[in-house]
């Protein structure tokens, strides 16, 4: 059996180096490099990569080549083919006469005006809580239910639990009341379109 050999010439110190390799020696070389270099390849793809701030103390930004969705959305996909997402209008309401109208009045011993919602718990108004429209929205989102509400206008959403209900379903056609808490964190003002889905 033959084998061929490369010759490779340099010179060094004015000296002529010969070095003689195989042929199979080479493309093994070669070969050897190729994997070596595709396995680091896909492991800095994999591995997330962190970006340093140019401001001292600020924090570090991981970006994950391949993010995995929050809960809100995979929810929101569970809830789309379950047909159990929503959307219409929504109002705010509040533990005062004006912003509750249609809930019956009740005084503590101090005298002080508060409303009980159907759960039995009181309105608070700093509580991120909704009220789910009777004959809508009450369907898919009964008492109890965690719901994400989101902002039509602008995405923006949240989590709610629904601790309360009301006629305003039938009557407008609206299918949320939500407290100011919610609906600050949603930028919604007054009133607006909004989905809803369970979480």
């Amino acid at each position: 059996m033959i084998i061929k050999m490369i010759k490779f010439t340099t010179l060094k110190h004015h000296y002529r180096v010969s070095i003689w390799i195989s042929k199979i020696t080479l493309w093994f070389l070669l070969l050897l490099c190729l994997v070596v270099g595709s396995v680091i390849g896909l492991k800095r793809l994999k591995t997330p990569k962190t970006i340093v701030s140019p401001i001292p103390d600020e924090p570090l930004i991981t970006i994950t080549p391949t993010p995995t969705l929050y809960p809100e959305a995979q929810a929101k996909e569970k809830a789309r083919k379950n047909g159990k997402i929503l959307e219409g209008e929504a109002t705010i309401y509040t533990a005062t006469r004006e912003g509750c109208l249609g809930c019956k009045p009740h005084y503590d011993e101090n005298g002080e005006l508060y409303f009980i919602m159907a759960n039995g718990e009181r309105l608070d108004d700093k509580r991120k809580t909704v009220a789910c429209g009777v004959g809508t929205s009450c369907k898919l989102f009964p008492l109890g239910t965690t719901v994400v509400v989101q902002n039509v206008e602008n995405g923006m959403f949240t989590t709610a639990v629904v601790t309360d209900t009301g006629g305003f379903g039938k009557l407008y056609g609206r299918i949320l009341d939500m407290t100011p808490a919610v609906a600050n964190q949603i930028n919604l003002k007054g009133k607006g379109q909004v989905r809803v889905w369970p979480l």
